[in-house]
C-alpha cells in the first residue's frame, strides 16, 4: 500500500517505468550479490564469464525499459532525465580526474577495484541526487 501511495501522483510513463524495472533491477542485484559473496564457486574462466553475462543480461533488459520510458515521457520528464544523466556524468568525470591526478602525483595508491567503485558510486549518487531535485522541482 505504501508503494502505491508513493508513486500514485507520478505520471503514467514514470509509474510504468518503475513497475517494469523492478524485476530486472532485482535480478541484477541478486546475481551480482551471488557472485560477489560466493567467489569460490566461480573457479574456471568460463564460469566467471558466465557470471558477468548473467549480471549484464537483466541490466540490459532494464536499460531497454529505460529507453522505452524516454520515448513515452513528455518533454519535461525527458529534460529531467537528461539533466540527471549529464550531472551524474560530470560528477563521475570529476571524480575520475581527481583520482587519476591523485594517483599520478602518488598522493594515493588505491586498487583498481577501489578506483572503479568510487567512480561508479559518484556517477550513481550524482544521477540520483540530480534526478530527485529535478523531479521535486518540476513535478511537485
Amino acid at each position: 500500500m505504501f508503494v502505491k501511495e508513493l508513486i500514485q501522483p507520478w505520471r503514467k510513463p514514470l509509474r510504468r517505468y518503475y513497475i517494469k524495472s523492478l524485476l530486472p533491477g532485482s535480478l541484477t542485484i541478486l546475481v551480482f550479490a551471488f557472485g560477489i559473496t560466493a567467489p569460490q564457486l566461480l573457479l574456471a574462466p568460463w564460469q566467471k564469464l558466465s557470471w558477468v553475462l548473467l549480471v549484464l543480461a537483466p541490466f540490459l533488459w532494464g536499460c531497454k525499459i529505460y529507453l522505452q520510458y524516454l520515448n513515452e515521457c513528455d518533454e519535461v520528464e525527458r529534460k529531467i532525465e537528461l539533466n540527471a544523466i549529464a550531472i551524474g556524468g560530470l560528477l563521475a568525470l570529476t571524480c575520475g580526474m581527481a583520482l587519476l591526478l591523485s594517483i599520478g602525483i602518488q598522493l594515493i595508491s588505491p586498487t583498481t577495484k577501489l578506483v572503479l567503485s568510487a567512480d561508479l558510486l559518484s556517477l550513481c549518487i550524482g544521477y540520483a541526487l540530480a534526478r530527485s531535485y529535478w523531479l521535486w522541482r518540476y513535478l511537485k
